[in-house]
């Protein structure tokens, strides 16, 4: 429901910033800025988390990594709705998603977690985890999966785990020493594993699902209005249960999109047996008395 209300007040602005076209080519409609405008709101919400994390307030610290992951995800869709979308947003995107799932989940979890051994091993490990996000966004600018991404793409996947997911991840102890309580879930060995394991997936080479390309029947639109109201509700009433089941779904849904990359990748491999096989020539002289 929310990218029906998107798309339509984005097609609203747009037809009535766009209805004269007198104006000179010196001049830019303030409507194509409106993407940067909410990647900076990004930026803005995602660095009140290094102002969290050096007060240990852990449950704000979540909160706005979850503003800055939904306008991120705001961000390419608004600029796409409104043909708004250039090289500097995308650049801009990038820069800012280094910063938000990067740079602060690392620094908010040498914080929680990573203080406690020995300092150089800590932040080496903190350092890996920025490293592989910024690879891993270079990589999804310049779109070179070893030829791979017409694959991906043709088939509504991405490739590796997307930055927003990268930061879920290695928050994921936080999300559980808040649900139980339990000091296991600060240990240094816990934690690095958690962050190790999720630089690795960000570089990797896995299918993951995306949006982009997802289509519904027109039949079911009800349905999945609804199945998002209550979604809403559901994180309201019970924010931190609803935080861990979205990360599960969607680790979930990443080995769905496994199988069904390797079943596309062996049909791309077998050979095409319904083209027709070629004629055989025959270079034998006809002869005159037939």
């Amino acid at each position: 429901m929310l990218e029906f209300v998107l798309l339509a007040f984005c097609n609203y602005i747009k037809s009535v910033l766009t209805s004269e076209k007198t104006h000179s080519r010196e001049y830019t409609p303030l409507y194509s800025l409106m993407p940067n405008f909410i990647t900076m709101a990004s930026l803005f919400f995602g660095c009140q988390q290094f102002i969290c994390a050096i007060n240990h307030n852990w449950s704000a610290l979540i909160s706005y990594c979850v503003m800055s992951a939904l306008l991120d995800v705001m961000d390419g869709r608004i600029a796409r709705m409104m043909d708004a979308a250039s090289r500097f947003g995308a650049e801009l995107d990038s820069l800012a998603d280094i910063v938000v799932f990067g740079v602060a989940p690392a620094f908010s979890m040498y914080n929680f977690s990573l203080h406690k051994f020995s300092s150089k091993i800590s932040w080496s490990i903190a350092v890996l985890y920025i490293m592989c996000i910024a690879i891993r966004l270079a990589r999804f600018n310049t779109q070179d999966i070893q030829n791979n991404s017409n694959i991906f793409s043709n088939h509504g996947l991405s490739v590796g785990l997307p930055a927003p997911m990268c930061a879920a991840s290695v928050y994921l102890p936080i999300l559980l020493f808040k649900i139980t309580g339990a000091q296991f879930f600060t240990n240094f060995v816990f934690c690095s594993c958690i962050i190790v394991v999720t630089s690795c997936m960000a570089i990797s080479t896995i299918a993951t699902p995306t949006l982009k390309k997802f289509y519904i029947k027109s039949e079911l639109k009800i349905f999945y209005m609804l199945l998002v109201i209550l979604i809403f509700l559901a994180t309201y009433m019970f924010f931190w249960y609803s935080l861990i089941s979205i990360l599960c779904s969607y680790y979930i849904s990443i080995l769905v999109c496994h199988f069904k990359f390797r079943k596309i990748k062996k049909l791309n491999k077998q050979p095409d047996t319904s083209a027709e096989k070629p004629k055989m020539i025959s270079h034998d002289k006809p002869n005159p008395d037939q």
